[in-house]
């Protein structure tokens, strides 16, 4: 299990629901450095390993694919809420009325300046429709006639909790194992005992750096 690869033979002392909160900043810290890009190198500055591409096998349990939204209209444009666990884009398409066929969303790098190219702009007729993330958890699409929106994304994952101690309710906390591939949890256990050294100032931060540097996270 990998609370037992943290805190081995209890002798760093660890209490249970500490072991859970290190082993759950280790995977999202890891699932945001695979799912999104931007994310890894924060990510890497701030634990020292050395960020790299990973693949989409590591976390394929928590790929959502071509899930449907109905957008809102307002203002010229289409809006779609994102799901409450949603993460991080893969993909999406929009579907617009009288096309034939879906037409591919591309998440714009600047601000509305894109709709003003005539080369880059939305256009269901070429089969591309601009998009982006606003506040408000939504999808802005640049386009005021879209009827379905379907989103392939990378959910948050489910926390994972070794159970058995008493929650702030003093409910029984139950028991909940790492839900993506085993391949990932080596890492997960090494990212959780970097935080966790980094945190104390330990001598053994420097030999689980080099371990994880080494290992090309």
């Amino acid at each position: 299990m990998l609370a037992d690869q943290v805190d081995t033979g209890k002798g760093r002392g660890l209490f249970d629901y500490q072991i859970d909160t290190l082993l759950n900043m280790a995977q999202r810290t890891l699932v945001r450095s695979i799912a999104v890009p931007r994310f890894a190198e924060q990510a890497s500055k701030f634990l020292g390993y050395q960020g790299v591409q990973r693949s989409r096998e590591d976390i394929k349990n928590i790929v959502v694919d071509n899930y449907p939204i109905i957008p809102t209209k307002k203002n010229g444009y289409s809006y779609a809420e994102l799901p409450e666990n949603y993460m991080a884009h893969e993909a999406s398409y929009a579907t617009v009325p009288g096309c034939s066929k879906k037409s591919r969303c591309f998440v714009i790098q600047t601000d509305d300046l894109n709709e003003e190219d005539p080369f880059s702009r939305s256009d269901p007729k070429w089969k591309e429709i601009n998009i982006d993330f606003v506040e408000g958890h939504l999808v802005k699409i640049f386009y005021p006639n879209v009827s379905k929106y379907e989103i392939t994304y990378v959910r948050n994952p489910k926390d994972i909790c070794i159970g058995g101690y008493p929650d702030f309710d003093d409910t029984e906390k139950v028991k909940s194992e790492c839900e993506l591939s085993d391949i990932i949890h080596d890492d997960i256990v090494s990212v959780a005992s970097l935080i966790f050294a980094a945190s104390l100032n330990s001598a053994s931060y420097s030999t689980k750096l080099n371990e994880i540097t080494r290992k090309g996270l």
